[in-house]
């Protein structure tokens, strides 16, 4: 390995990417969708009636303890619990706000006073956030405008944290649906309007995308269509009427917004087509059922997850969406790669620290087996008494060399005299 290579490995350690699953929250379901490659691992856990009504928390102890199998799935498969949010649409207000060209030191003042003039809920009370659609006819910069109650989403976001989830951005299922089709649609003309129609049990979204853009979206809910407060079904007939006037006013106003008509209507369930289609066409509508070209299963069993999967995977950089959580999205994404960047480096200083202690483990068993081959051997009784011996006649040649040399020393002194 050279050094060009070393260094490149160290920097993609620090620099590692951050995995951002999408996460949907609906009244009946806990849907999680994580993206690897080509492979797309879905995970769901079922809420019990009632838990949530149009994504209101009604019952808080069932819902953590639901979020918290949910937590404990991803830690048995080992997948990231930074995510992109996406709720019902029961309760998210949408609008297409226009803003004329301004300087860019003027940008984002101009673009909230828009905001904040336009919004349908008291804003004080609010989230909001906008992305750019482009320019309009009338030459003005278009956004798509999006609004929620903070009651809805405070309590939400207390409870993702206090499990554990690191909240990169909320959305709805429309912005989710539409960026799904724009890049995995097979088929589909991106740069002409589309009606997309996706049936969930709770209601229909009626959404319009025009150059692989959310452009604006309508829910509408089946509860006045039930017989029962109990009961889900509906009528053939009532289904086919409520489609009928929601397209009618869809249509409608893209044409008074925008001019011009559109063409295509897509599907997301082949079992709808039949009941649908005269419906479709009898509005000039040519209706089709969505085909993919990869990621096909997850995108009809999970398809908003899937969406806001998909978000989490776009560089900061090219992510535009809005995002209606308490925090904008480069704060949240801020957040997700600072704890990640922490875990790592925990990591690597828990696996650096048990290296060192097996380290000094080895070297201490191993100096422990060489310890005989270095250490004096015992000395036995005989050698005891060989070595005193020796020392008493180094004593007594000592004391004789003395001797000689003081006599030595005596007669030279008498040769003096």
């Amino acid at each position: 390995m050279n050094v060009r290579s070393f260094f490149h490995h160290i920097g993609a350690f620090i620099h590692s990417p951050l995995p951002i699953g999408g996460l949907e929250i609906s009244d009946a379901f806990l849907r999680y969708v994580a993206l690897d490659g080509d492979r797309a691992l879905p995970l769901t856990v079922r809420l019990p009636p009632g838990v949530l009504d149009n994504g209101m928390i009604i019952q808080r102890d069932v819902f953590a303890v639901a979020l918290g199998e949910l937590s404990q799935q991803l830690l048995r498969f080992e997948k990231s619990q930074n995510v992109v949010v996406t709720l019902a649409s029961s309760h998210v207000y949408t609008q297409v706000i226009r803003v004329p060209v301004v300087a860019e030191a003027q940008y984002d003042a101009t673009l909230d006073v828009a905001l904040r003039a336009n919004s349908p809920l008291d804003i004080a009370s609010a989230y909001y956030d906008a992305e750019p659609l482009g320019f309009g006819v009338s030459n003005e910069q278009e956004f798509l405008a999006a609004y929620v109650d903070r009651r809805l989403i405070d309590p939400l976001c207390d409870f993702l944290a206090e499990i554990g989830f690191t909240v990169v951005a909320i959305e709805f299922p429309a912005l989710s649906l539409t960026r799904a089709v724009a890049m995995f649609g097979r088929g589909v003309d991106l740069q002409q309007p589309a009606l997309l129609i996706s049936v969930v049990p709770d209601g229909a979204d009626f959404i319009v995308m025009r150059n692989g853009r959310l452009l604006f979206h309508y829910w509408q809910s089946f509860r006045e269509l039930t017989e029962s407060g109990s009961e889900r079904a509906i009528t053939v007939f009532a289904f086919q009427s409520l489609v009928s006037n929601t397209i009618g006013r869809t249509l409608n106003f893209y044409t008074s917004q925008w001019g011009g008509s559109v063409r295509d209507a897509i599907l997301f369930r082949h079992n709808l087509l039949s009941a649908l289609r005269p419906v479709l066409e009898g509005f000039g509508l040519r209706p089709s059922v969505l085909s993919t070209s990869r990621f096909d299963d997850v995108l009809r069993t999970a398809p908003f997850a899937f969406g806001a999967a998909l978000r989490g995977g776009i560089s900061r950089r090219d992510d535009v969406f809005l995002s209606i959580a308490p925090v904008g999205t480069e704060v949240g994404f801020f957040r997700a790669q600072f704890w990640h960047f922490i875990s790592l480096w925990r990591f690597a200083f828990a696996v650096a620290t048990v290296g060192v202690l097996l380290l000094f483990l080895v070297t201490d068993v191993f100096l422990a087996q060489q310890q005989p081959r270095y250490s004096l051997p015992a000395i036995s009784p005989s050698e005891e008494i060989a070595f005193r011996d020796a020392q008493l006649l180094r004593d007594q040649a000592i004391a004789f060399n003395r001797s000689v040399d003081f006599v030595g020393a005596a007669f030279a002194e008498r040769g003096a005299f």
